[in-house]
């Protein structure tokens, strides 16, 4: 019984350390996204809407426990989202819209949309909503 205590130790040992590391990792990406973004100037492009995704509304239930027995279902209702797909600058970016905007443009249309350049990778941080 004893070598049982010792393999769920290291496992868990290990899983611990895997998510240390991860959460370090995301750190450092999320820091040199920012370092990459900040102070940069507001530029206004053009680029074409190659995608669009609806996302209907859906309901999540979850539940809720208490000591001394007993608990609660919940719904949560997820609102639809619209997104379309632009590419700017030879990137692709995901921009959620509103309903309204989404049913007006078609992909291939062109949009005008701000962005900010980054510093070192040179890639398109959008900023606003796009117009037409």
């Amino acid at each position: 019984m004893e070598y049982l205590t010792v393999i769920f130790g290291a496992l868990f040992l290990i899983a611990l350390i895997f998510g240390l590391a991860l959460i370090v990792v995301l750190t450092i990406v999320d820091t040199l996204k920012f370092i990459d973004s900040v102070a940069r100037p507001i530029n206004l492009g053009s680029g074409q809407i190659t995608g669009k995704h609806f996302s209907p509304s859906y309901q999540m239930q979850y539940t809720t426990d208490s000591y001394g027995g007993g608990g609660s279902v919940n719904y949560e209702t997820v609102p639809e989202s619209y997104e379309i797909v632009i590419s700017l600058l030879g990137h692709k970016r995901n921009v959620e819209v509103e309903a309204n905007f989404y049913d007006a443009v078609e992909i291939g249309d062109p949009v005008k949309i701000e962005y900010r350049l980054g510093r070192f990778s040179r890639r398109p941080y959008i900023h606003g909503a796009p117009r037409v």
